[in-house]
């Protein structure tokens, strides 16, 4: 109006901050009234041009992005008020940046207060701020429903480099240019670089350059729950730290680990001088076959800016295993120093077996870092009891020595006794990269009462290597027997140990894929003795197959000795057992012998598989095959009858009497204690009635036998015979017959 009074109106007004709608109305010294609105590219240079129209400086958080825009300025011309309504894609208040913001602004120039509120949206961030300034500095209250911890956290000006989604409440507050932030916060899964934390829950305070609390923190980690508080000084280098932990699972740090973690821990002071202490127990500890009930001890831990520093000393359970740790780690070379102390003195907490009794010593050390950290250790060891996995028998008075040098495991010496005789032993284990084993140890013995099997005995002199590599998992091993006695069966199936009671299957043990080959080789002084009879002899046999279902083969002859047969004693004339079936125990039998009835001599040759014999007999004077079985049957009873039809049916009767009565022999034997039970047919005196005969035998010592016999039909005719075996070859046979008649007979017996 050509005096201080300004009016003017524009559609569109182009700048470096953006195109805009402009109307003014200015009275000069007076009034100040603008409008504007539309298109902002650069919301940041818009806020300076309003600065410099008030010639005024904003102290609260910048505003950043591009978008839409109306302000509005008016009021007294030295101090107008702003207004602003923004819509922001991109857009940011301050360190928080999203794709989409909005809010408004209200500046109180005369007074210094500045409102802000905005609301932000993303994918990674969406919540809201109000901010507020005046002459003391100023305040933001931020409410976040979602957002980023590596975003959110930096853009606070928290130090954590944390990564993950959550939410929280926060106030910042700027004073005397210090920053302060407060707040809760939560998060379902919060990372801590490689580690994971879930279920976070907590309150924080974080002075600009002083300090950084927290006042209560909680959260699940290796399915275990953590709580506790602390504080850490960043200007004075002061601390404060109280933590618990409750069930924490060992399987999050190594698979292999097994057990839970309980700690309670708690200090303050100056970091790398005064060490946090508290008390950390493990329930169930395991790692492979090591197995301990529980461990428990007490704890330090010493922090600096520089390193980190730990240890633990405390004892595995049950029994006193005392165990000593320290642990350092440099931050500035990421090296670290690990020494560890102690010993055991219950080994079943170390050994996939159970039952030895000793004590172990240990002392190693790791140093790092590298891909393969220098590891170093020796292990000494001694005891009374070592039992051998799937073995009847174990070592005794045992000791030893062991030598650690990275993945290798080095016994320099072992010592011991098993059955009475010393034994010896070195070797290695190495243990690769992706987790295989090698091994590769020998033992010797001498002078070995060995029982390897049930009812077997034995005096040897033996050597023993067992290898574990890519290809094979064996038992190698050579025993020379000075002596043996073997009382097994020879269809009973091999078993190195038995259980007590029965035991469902379980996991796979360490030693079910182990193969045998063991040669056993005995000259003379073997003795076998079972049902079928007595022998000395010799063998040369070989133990393959696995330690669950382990196979015989090779051969054993026997020298001297007897069988039996029909309860019939027989000089042993030749023998061979031969184990020649690669899958199972099936022997192949060769026998010759002979024995004397009345004034017979019966030869008996039996050859065949087990379950297919074939008997062979013949006498002296001769007989034929069906009086020859007659005679073995009935013994002093037998009378020939010289009928082919009679003997035929007394052989025939006799054979099946064999089958029947087998069993009832084996019950009654047992249930009456005698020594034999025999029911056999019999003709009656002159005539070709048949019956049976009842036998019954007692030993009355070593070598005197009584019998009794009768027949079983009206006409009692009964049978008393003693005999006495003065040598192999001399005895002593008194009969009273069934007439009462009483007789002697002094039998010599020599082979020409």
């Amino acid at each position: 109006d050509g005096q201080d009074r300004v009016r003017f109106r524009s559609r569109e007004v182009e700048s470096t901050f953006g195109r805009m709608a402009v109307e003014a109305d200015l009275d000069i010294g007076r009034t100040f009234d603008m409008r504007l609105s539309g298109q902002v590219k650069d919301i940041k240079l818009a806020r300076r041009f309003t600065s410099l129209i008030l010639d005024e400086e904003f102290d609260f958080p910048e505003i950043r992005g591009r978008g839409n825009a109306e302000v509005r300025i008016s009021g007294p011309f030295d101090a107008p008020r702003v207004r602003m309504n923004f819509f922001l894609f991109p857009g940011a208040l301050g360190a928080l940046e999203a794709a989409f913001v909005e809010g408004t602004a209200d500046i109180d120039t005369r007074d210094g207060r500045v409102a802000v509120s905005c609301r932000a949206d993303d994918r990674e961030l969406m919540g809201r701020a109000e901010v507020r300034v005046d002459d003391a500095g100023w305040r933001a209250e931020v409410g976040l429903s979602r957002g980023r911890m590596e975003r959110l956290f930096p853009a606070l000006d928290i130090p954590l480099p944390l990564r993950g989604e959550g939410q929280g409440e926060f106030e910042i507050l700027g004073r005397n240019d210090r920053v302060t932030v407060s707040g809760t916060f939560s998060s379902s899964q919060i990372l801590l670089g490689d580690q994971e934390f879930n279920e976070v829950t907590g309150t924080v305070v974080y002075r600009e350059d002083e300090e950084l609390v927290f006042p209560s923190l909680e959260l699940t980690y290796f399915l275990g729950r953590v709580s506790g508080s602390g504080r850490l000084g960043l200007s004075d280098d002061t601390y404060s730290l109280d933590m618990r932990g409750s069930a924490l699972d060992l399987s999050g740090l190594e698979p292999d680990l097994k057990g839970r973690i309980f700690f309670e821990l708690s200090g303050r002071g100056m970091l790398g001088k005064d060490p946090v202490r508290g008390v950390v127990s493990l329930e169930g500890p395991a790692y492979g076959s090591l197995a301990a009930a529980r461990a428990e001890g007490n704890a330090e831990l010493l922090f600096s800016w520089e390193s980190l520093e730990a240890s633990w000393k405390g004892a595995f359970r049950p029994g006193e295993n005392d165990c000593s740790l320290s642990f350092v780690y440099r931050f500035p070379d990421s090296s670290y120093d690990l020494d560890v102390k102690g010993s055991f003195s219950d080994l079943d907490i170390l050994l996939p077996w159970k039952g030895a009794r000793g004590r172990v010593n240990y002392l190693a050390e790791v140093r790092g870092p590298s891909r393969e950290p220098g590891v170093k250790g020796v292990v000494d060891f001694q005891g009374s009891l070592l039992p051998i996995p799937d073995f009847s028998q174990a070592v005794n008075d045992f000791s030893g020595l062991v030598f650690i040098d990275g993945r290798t495991l080095s016994l320099r010496s072992f010592n011991g006794t098993l059955g009475g005789g010393p034994i010896e032993g070195t070797g290695k284990a190495t243990l690769g990269l992706g987790g295989e084993l090698e091994l590769d140890f020998t033992f010797e013995g001498r002078g070995l009462r060995l029982a390897p099997l049930e009812r077997t005995r034995a005096l040897a002199d033996g050597r023993l290597r067992l290898v574990k590599d890519s290809e094979r998992f064996v038992l190698d091993g050579d025993f020379d027997i000075h002596s043996l006695s073997w009382r097994r069966e020879v269809s009973e199936t091999f078993s190195f140990s038995t259980k007590p009671f029965y035991q469902a299957d379980s996991e796979k043990d360490f030693f079910d894929d182990l193969t045998l080959n063991i040669n056993l080789r005995a000259e003379d002084n073997a003795w076998v003795e079972n049902s079928l009879g007595r022998a000395r002899g010799r063998f040369d046999l070989n133990v393959t197959g696995s330690v669950a279902d382990p196979i015989l083969l090779g051969e054993i002859e026997l020298l001297d000795g007897y069988l039996f047969f029909q309860e019939r004693k027989f000089t042993l004339l030749r023998g061979n057992l031969r184990f020649f079936n690669p899958t199972a125990v099936d022997p192949y039998l060769d026998f010759r012998g002979e024995t004397y009835v009345k004034d017979y001599r019966v030869s008996f040759a039996l050859s065949g598989l087990l379950d297919h014999l074939k008997p062979e007999f013949s006498s002296s004077p001769p007989l034929p095959p069906e009086d020859v079985l007659a005679l073995l049957v009935m013994g002093e009873a037998f009378k020939r009858t010289y009928r082919a039809e009679t003997s035929s049916q007394l052989s025939s009767a006799t054979l099946l009497t064999l089958q029947l009565f087998e069993e009832a022999k084996k019950r009654a034997t047992k249930l009456l204690s005698i020594d034999r039970f025999r029911i056999d047919p019999f003709i009656l005196g002159a005539s070709s009635e048949m019956t049976a005969r009842l036998t019954v035998g007692k030993r009355i010592s070593r070598n005197l036998f009584i019998y009794y016999a009768t027949n079983l039909s009206t006409q009692r005719e009964e049978i008393v015979r003693l005999e006495w075996e003065l040598g192999d070859n001399l005895s002593l046979v008194g009969i009273r017959d069934d007439l009462g008649r009483m007789s002697f007979d002094f039998k010599v017996r020599k082979r020409f």
